[in-house]
């Protein structure tokens, strides 16, 4: 995939016609694809959300969480908002760019992304650690050892809640390097690639 993308970045250097046809038969391989993969990836993410947040916020009806269930529902809205504007900006016509300036677009808004999912998925990951503490009982029942407990107890506690949220966020930044980092990386050495053979 990579020589083709350079064989074709060669041929538009040289003013040479491409062929709508071929540039889309190149698109359609899939399973070489960098750009495409990535996409694929956004794609199924975004229709797990639709998955995801429903039954999270009909779980918090049905327990009567009313303002969490609020706040999920801003969340979810949100999500899908961002994503389909994600999408729609990834979907620039190809043909009406240079294979170059359409990764390099393609890699500027990814870089974004990836700065937004990793901030605001920290956020969410510790906001859903304190929630769950909390529904738990967790925190009640802390504030009530607390009230009893010597000051070393109290520092173990706070240690175990620290390496718990430390844990879920490490979790959750090793999922966003599976998803997405291996296939940056690719991506940004192809741009790289390109930009040598000018």
């Amino acid at each position: 995939m990579d020589k083709d993308l350079k064989e074709i970045w060669k041929l538009e250097s040289s003013k040479e016609r491409i062929e709508e046809e071929a540039v889309d038969k190149l698109l359609q391989q899939s399973s070489t694809n960098m750009l495409d993969r990535i996409i694929k990836t956004i794609r199924k993410e975004h229709k797990f959300n639709f998955v995801l947040y429903p039954i999270i916020l009909a779980s918090l009806l049905f327990y009567e969480l009313f303002l969490a269930a609020g706040l999920c529902l801003v969340i979810f809205i949100s999500t899908v908002y961002y994503y389909n504007k994600l999408l729609s900006q990834l979907s620039v016509n190809f043909i009406t760019l240079s294979t170059y300036e359409y990764l390099k677009h393609s890699y500027r808004i990814l870089e974004k992304f990836m700065n937004h999912y990793k901030i605001s998925g920290v956020i969410l990951t510790t906001a859903g650690f304190a929630f769950g503490l909390q529904f738990s009982g967790g925190w009640e029942s802390l504030s009530n050892k607390f009230s009893q407990a010597t000051s070393k107890e109290i520092l173990i506690a706070i240690t175990l809640i620290t390496v718990g949220l430390v844990i879920s966020i490490g979790i959750f930044l090793k999922l966003i390097d599976l998803m997405y980092t291996k296939k940056m990386k690719s991506l940004k050495t192809l741009i790289s690639d390109l930009e040598e053979s000018l």
